[in-house]
């Protein structure tokens, strides 16, 4: 009696083990977030920043000066907000809401307010994976602190 049930528990246990299988391919994405501090004192784009030719059109080409000042990793499953603080001392929400078409990913944008908890309203993107996509607005030492995302 004892065998039969260990053997039922390890049966059973199987079973949850293989169907809690991890999230499939459209369901998670690896992104990158760029944390650009852009200026206009005419200093240039740093060197690891110049595959995004955005940062040479409007609205951004308003500013002359484009420094890395951090990157962080974040892997997204759908429906799972992540978070990274900012220079700005804010946070920032990223979250992996759907796949629109086979390789064209939905995301929810969201920072919260100076000094609070609570997020403002988020901005949602629809983009191709690999694709870069920004945000930008927040002041932050004499310039403005533009987020770049490269999500695969």
């Amino acid at each position: 009696m004892i065998r039969s049930l260990a053997a039922a528990g390890l049966f059973a246990l199987a079973i949850v083990a293989t169907s809690a299988s991890p999230a499939r391919a459209d369901e998670r994405a690896s992104c990158e977030v760029l944390m650009i501090h852009a200026l206009r004192d005419g200093g240039g784009i740093d060197r690891r920043l110049s595959r995004l030719t955005q940062l040479r059109e409007p609205p951004f080409n308003a500013y002359t000066t484009f420094r890395l000042l951090q990157r962080a990793r974040l892997q997204l499953v759908l429906g799972a907000p992540a978070t990274v603080a900012l220079p700005t001392g804010r946070t920032l929400r990223l979250s992996l809401t759907g796949r629109v078409a086979a390789a064209r990913l939905k995301f929810q944008v969201s920072i919260n307010r100076p000094n609070r908890s609570d997020y403002l309203p988020a901005v949602e993107y629809i983009t191709q994976r690999g694709e870069p996509f920004f945000q930008a607005g927040q002041t932050y030492q004499r310039g403005v602190l533009v987020l770049g995302f490269v999500c695969r």
